[in-house]
């Protein structure tokens, strides 16, 4: 296939989408045990100087490496901690430093937790991309479901659902192939959370001004190509490159965007009072290659559900403020 911005921005979330499975799936084979702290410090304090080594740390196998401070790296999951240089000559014959390793096993089911909430919000991504069918005459159609193919492939895989019933394994292994319907789990913006309403107004509310060809970043750029071009020269800026950090992107469709970008990947959303939470879906581009099209056909995804949404919730006000209406005493003299 041949290699375009859209099909490098795919794979891109594809390897986000591989790797959170396959650190989660690792990290489950980590069995720690409790030991003297006293003891792992030493095995620390012993290592020479440039020496790369694998030490085995209550439980636990790490790549280690002394230089002016020691590095441990929990090979294949992306967990370590670094040592300064200053600390490798303790008072306490190294029980600090070994409390410090057993403070970081104490804190594995955390970090687990962490990649299953990637995972999910992952997957609540892709559901709603894939909410929009994709129109007969889109120019890319073959394409994008060849890459959704992929997708459900990377899900089947590496993302099997927790203990499958083993009748329904074999009834799906002889089925007949036929066009794959990914499952939504839950909701497909907030999955299996049940947000208060005023988190669920905020997020609705994001989408109030959506008006197409709304397009404007300040005095930076006006028009959808202009932005395009200004949002990705702005994400190949290495000073802009922050994995918490939300950068302000001006307005796209009449929506006010906000953008996350690291080395590999810009995630852009709506900009709300609860978007710091980082529990929505994202638009997800390479840096350099957001499509102002392929942006604008999320967002018009996003804001039919936006719209639904508005509509659940005006209901179930007006039910309530009904109910409260006809619980309340009349007052007579």
């Amino acid at each position: 296939m041949t290699m375009t911005p859209f099909t490098v921005a795919t794979r891109v979330t594809d390897h986000r989408f591989c790797r959170g499975a396959c650190l989660a799936r690792i990290i489950d084979t980590l069995h720690p045990h409790d030991t003297d702290p006293a003891a792992v410090g030493q095995q620390l304090l012993a290592l020479r100087w440039n020496q790369h080594t694998t030490l085995h740390l209550a439980g636990i196998a790490y790549q280690a490496h002394r230089a002016d401070g020691i590095r441990l790296d929990i090979p294949g999951t992306g967990i370590g901690t670094r040592i300064d240089g200053d600390r490798l000559h303790p008072d306490d014959e190294g029980r600090g430093l070994g409390q410090r390793i057993l403070n970081l096993h104490h804190r594995i089911p955390a970090l687990r937790a962490e990649q299953v909430e990637q995972i999910d919000r992952a997957r609540r991504q892709i559901d709603a991309e894939r909410a929009r069918p994709v129109p007969a005459e889109f120019p890319r159609r073959a394409e994008l479901l060849e890459t959704r193919h992929r997708r459900d492939r990377l899900r089947a895989e590496l993302m099997p659902t927790p203990e499958p019933d083993q009748q329904e394994q074999q009834a799906a292994a002889t089925a007949t192939p036929v066009e794959p319907v990914v499952a939504t789990a839950g909701h497909p913006v907030f999955g299996d959370r049940q947000p208060p309403i005023a988190e669920r107004f905020a997020w609705t509310g994001a989408y109030d001004r959506y008006k197409p060809g709304a397009v404007v970043w300040g005095n930076r750029a006006k028009g959808a190509q202009a932005w395009a071009a200004a949002i990705n020269e702005f994400s190949l800026n290495p000073a802009n490159r922050h994995a918490t950090r939300r950068h302000d992107i001006g307005q796209f469709n009449g929506v006010t965007l906000v953008a996350r970008i690291d080395d590999t990947t810009i995630e852009i959303e709506p900009r709300h009072a609860y978007a710091k939470d980082g529990k929505y879906p994202t638009f997800t581009a390479e840096p350099g290659h957001v499509d102002p099209t392929r942006l604008s056909a999320w967002l018009d995804t996003m804001r039919s559900l936006a719209v639904n949404e508005r509509s659940e919730l005006q209901h179930h006000v007006r039910a309530q403020h009904s109910a409260s209406s006809d619980q309340q005493p009349r007052f007579e003299r």
